[in-house]
């Protein structure tokens, strides 16, 4: 059964790295998942891994759905999450902030609990990148260590 690995970064730098670092453990880059509200950030980290090139939802894709995230973000409404990598299939277009919980029903769809769900919601909010990892047991350790290694944030 495989293990979901999630950790959060500030920068695009240390994620960069970290998706660098779990390329080279041999996980197989479809393991690999990034989600972030800032284009800007997804598309540096694209640049940077050769992870793929970042998703929106439907929305999100047009002019019109790039501006309307932008004044969300202004305004502190629900955003459309930006996503790369196998979860982007999935997750890119959540939604996430004020009046939602499509986030945090698709984390607890994956086995996250609820309160860890928010918590990762709330670090999307303040700009955060988060990196997913779904990995063997046997590798989860390894991911938990390069995450450890590279300034991952942590949740209580």
């Amino acid at each position: 059964m495989a293990k979901l690995i999630i950790g959060v970064f500030e920068t695009t730098q240390d994620t960069s790295i970290v998706i660098d670092e779990l390329k080279k453990a041999d996980l197989g880059e479809e393991a690999v998942s990034v989600l972030s509200r800032k284009i800007k950030h997804m598309h540096k980290i694209s640049e940077n891994t050769d992870i793929g090139q970042p998703e929106a939802g439907n929305g999100g894709k047009s002019i019109f759905g790039m501006l309307k995230n932008a004044a969300a973000q202004i305004e502190d409404e629900a955003v459309e999450l930006i996503a790369t990598g196998s979860a982007a299939r999935k997750m890119a277009g959540t939604k996430v902030g004020e009046g939602t919980d499509d986030f945090i029903v698709a984390l607890m769809g994956a086995g996250v609990p609820r309160e860890d769900a928010r918590q990762y919601e709330e670090h999307l909010l303040q700009g955060n990148i988060i990196v997913m990892v779904e990995c063997k047991p046997e590798q989860a350790d390894r991911v938990t260590n390069i995450f450890t290694q590279h300034q991952v944030v942590g949740i209580e």
